[in-house]
């Protein structure tokens, strides 16, 4: 099963790099964003508050997708329930961004990262130690 183990391993890692490179996908839309809601006519404070929505969410898939890639790295049993819970984040932001964006690379790229997740998260046993522990 050691093998097995690497594999599920390398899928959660693939994951969470997905979402980091998702969020530095989503944070170049940013200067483009940027310059659309100024020239709108919306409020400035409207738009700079929608401007950092945008970053916030690119900052939020990042996060996500650290916390994936260290619980790869760490390997532990007892990290099972945070790569699910990055699994179902990640689903849950694809989920609401197809709802309002449809599909484009970045809600494909979200669906993949989410999948993984929740399929290497589903399968995790973790490294078992040398004492047979979840250690």
């Amino acid at each position: 099963m050691p093998m097995m183990d690497g594999l599920l391993r390398a899928k959660v890692a693939g994951s969470g790099m997905l979402l980091l490179v998702t969020a530095g996908y989503h944070a170049t839309g940013y200067r483009g964003i940027a310059g659309q809601l100024a020239a709108s006519g919306l409020p400035p404070e409207l738009a700079a508050g929608l401007g950092g929505l945008w970053l916030f969410f690119s900052w939020h898939l990042a996060a996500v997708g650290l916390a994936a890639l260290g619980a790869a790295v760490g390997g532990k049993a007892w990290l099972r329930p945070v790569i699910l819970f990055c699994g179902l984040v990640a689903l849950v932001d694809f989920l609401w961004v197809l709802s309002f964006a449809g599909w484009f690379p970045g809600t494909l790229l979200l669906l993949l990262a989410a999948l993984g997740l929740l399929i290497g998260g589903s399968l995790w046993r973790g490294d078992a130690g040398p004492a047979g522990g979840d250690g």
